[in-house]
């Protein structure tokens, strides 16, 4: 059965401005499409097998169950319900930022 995956408001916010940024500073919407189809293709692994992704590097991250996927140079960090079969994103970071104070 597959995992629920649910954004939370934070995530949808960070990855607005993700966008936003790429569009808006680097002029190029065709970037920030690419970008939207790896985070969308990130969240549909998620849906079927949100395990094949690490734990988290963070010890404190890890402890909490984060888990971490990469998806064109941005960090989606997420912990996962088995019981619940859901996934929450907490967070979508460029991946050079230190994402374990942000979360």
């Amino acid at each position: 059965m597959p995992f629920r995956v649910r954004m939370t408001a934070a995530a949808e916010r960070q990855l607005g401005e993700i966008l936003d940024y790429i569009e808006r500073d680097f002029a190029n919407p065709d970037y920030a499409s690419t970008v939207m189809d790896a985070i969308d293709d990130c969240l549909a692994v998620l849906k079927a097998r949100p395990f094949v992704f690490r734990e988290c590097t963070d010890p404190r991250l890890a402890a909490r169950g984060f888990r971490r996927a990469i998806a064109a140079r941005h960090v989606v960090v997420f912990r996962v319900s088995e019981l619940e079969k859901l996934v929450v994103v907490h967070g979508i970071f460029f991946a050079t930022m230190d994402y374990a104070e942000l979360v």
